[in-house]
């Protein structure tokens, strides 16, 4: 009979066993995490098209990676996941709000990233793979308060991809608190620095050791400015969101240490409690339109003076005259390229263009460039203006003897021609020399046809009354 019951008990223990084994082996498959129970609709459907999923070499389980090896059959990890079941049964919620803790050992094991492998490995970065970088260089860096994990960079930043490492979280540590292109924000620390002729036309063609070549290390050699070229490739400060910790937090005390970077590393980034942008706004850093930024910088000084000077660089077609952009425009060099010299003008200081920005880019032959381009196009301007002037004169002698048809379609002439002349003249040639004569011979074509017709008219009239007076 003892034996019996003895074995009846065994038998139990035995089938409890294997139920266990099989209900922890069932719950533990990625499926079940993703449609069986959990509210994980969303990160199993990325996870299946990810590296670690379905569509990678090897398909790596939820748990494997969210449980740190050895944990998955304590009891802590048993009460984890009943915790986890308790909120989705009491949860009317569609989806996983809270952010998940991934132990970097669960990144690290032997079968996986090992760190002796893969912490000084080369790996390029980015969609177009230039920017190179290493895990070492990241992971030793001491920031106050934070230490670095896997998850401090690599995070569940949308719907489409499991887990990444945006570029918006190496900008955060790159740029805040950095000048441009100095120290952490280096431009070379990620970038390979362009060897390439920066002018157009000199691209192609064979080098000639006696000419000289604009490139980026020549510009760096003579000191020219890198926001020359590349002004506001930087938007933003990551500052905090303003108000974003009462998104989490109601205590007053808590709320007045905001500013201490070194207690909110500690209990956010250390602790894996929040990602970067639950704090921090985010900064901008990519290649935008490079002139209209600088043009904007100088209007809030001077309200819209510069709109005939971007006129000029961009170059855009104008009627029957070409598109022709300067080539600085080409070589995307903005206002502060040339504009360096610090002049005082009516008690102010303003920076001007200078010849010698013209000798730092070029070499010393350019050093008269400036002057002779000013005398060139301001004598072009000058001959406009007087065939302007002449022509308005005959225009208000012959009035009366045109139709009233004939005044509209000379005044729109003339207009036409002052419009194209204001642009050379108040938005200084020297922006687009070779546009900036076409322009003037656009203008003068205007006033040159109200001219012919006008000046017969007046030649004619004026005879008359000679006539009449003898």
């Amino acid at each position: 009979m003892k034996n019996g019951i003895l074995l009846i008990i065994v038998l139990i223990i035995f089938i409890a066993v294997i139920g266990v084994f099989s209900v922890e082996s069932y719950t533990a498959q990625p499926s079940f995490c993703g449609t069986k129970c959990h509210i994980m609709d969303k990160p199993y459907t990325s996870w299946q098209t990810s590296k670690h999923g379905k569509a990678g070499k090897e398909e790596v389980a939820c748990v494997d990676c969210h449980y740190a090896p050895g944990e998955k059959m304590t009891l802590h990890a048993k009460f984890k996941g009943l915790g986890q079941l308790f909120t989705y049964l009491s949860s009317d919620d569609k989806e996983v709000r809270r952010a998940t803790h991934v132990a970097d050992i669960s990144c690290t094991t032997s079968k996986c990233h090992p760190l002796e492998q893969f912490m000084e490995k080369k790996l390029d970065y980015g969609k177009e793979k230039k920017v190179t970088f290493t895990h070492k260089a990241h992971y030793e860096k001491i920031i106050p308060g934070q230490e670095m994990h896997c998850t401090t960079c690599h995070v569940k930043a949308s719907d489409d991809k499991h887990f990444e490492a945006p570029a918006e979280q190496c900008y955060i540590c790159h740029f805040k608190h950095s000048e441009f292109n100095k120290g952490k924000a280096a431009c070379n620390l990620c970038h390979a620095i362009p060897t390439t002729p920066l002018q157009q036309q000199k691209k192609d063609a064979p080098l000639n050791p006696d000419e000289k070549v604009i490139t980026h290390q020549s510009l760096e050699k003579a000191g020219v400015s890198c926001q020359s070229c590349h002004y506001q490739l930087i938007i933003g400060d990551a500052s905090l969101i303003p108000g974003g910790c009462d998104n989490c937090h109601s205590n007053a005390e808590i709320l007045k240490k905001d500013d201490d970077m070194k207690l909110m590393h500690a209990e956010h980034v250390a602790k894996q409690k929040a990602a970067c942008f639950d704090c921090h706004q985010k900064i901008q850093h990519k290649e935008i339109e490079f002139l209209e930024p600088a043009r904007l910088a100088c209007r809030s000084c001077h309200p819209d003076h510069h709109s005939y000077q971007q006129q000029l660089l961009v170059g855009a077609r104008r009627g029957d005259v070409p598109a022709t952009p300067s080539l600085m425009f080409a070589a995307k060099t903005n206002c502060m390229g040339c504009h360096q010299e610090e002049k005082k003008l009516r008690g102010e200081t303003v920076v001007r263009g200078a010849a010698k920005t013209c000798v730092d880019c070029h070499g010393p032959d350019h050093d008269k460039m400036l002057a002779d381009w000013e005398k060139e196009v301001q004598g072009e301007v000058a001959f406009c203006k007087e065939t302007e002037q002449r022509v308005k004169d005959l225009l208000e002698k012959a009035r009366n003897q045109l139709s009233a048809e004939q005044i509209s379609e000379f005044e729109a002439l003339m207009e036409k021609g002052r419009k194209s002349l204001d642009i050379v003249e108040f938005g200084n040639g020297i922006h687009n020399k070779k546009y900036s004569i076409m322009l003037i011979d656009d203008a003068l074509t205007s006033f040159e046809t109200v001219l012919d017709e006008v000046e017969p008219l007046v030649a004619e009239s004026e005879t008359a009354e000679s006539e009449t007076e003898q």
